[in-house]
């Protein structure tokens, strides 16, 4: 046998232990299962549900699972941001119209 006979030889079987173990990731969560529903629609929806306490248990339970701290906080701080523009304009506008 020559050398690169049984470099051939060899590498069949790695080969085949690697597509087996590929069939067997069916069976493991995919990645998009687990970060499923925390990209900016969800960060926004969970957001707003806290800020009017109505958030579900199954919501919040995904958002402490695979959400992202650090997307919550920036969220709710432009959330407020915005609150805080929205009620000071309706302030304005109410005076100005006096």
């Amino acid at each position: 046998m020559k050398p690169n006979q049984q470099l051939k030889e060899n590498s069949l079987p790695d080969q085949s232990v690697t597509s087996n173990s590929v069939q067997d990731k069916p069976n493991q969560p995919d990645e998009k299962s687990q970060t499923e529903g925390t990209g900016l629609l969800a960060t926004i929806q969970s957001v707003l549900a806290a800020a009017f306490g109505v958030q579900s248990q199954k919501n919040r339970e995904r958002d402490f699972k695979s959400g992202k701290f650090s997307h919550f906080v920036i969220a709710g701080i432009i959330f407020t941001l915005v609150f805080i523009l929205m009620v000071y304009a309706a302030v304005q506008l109410a005076l100005h119209q006096l």
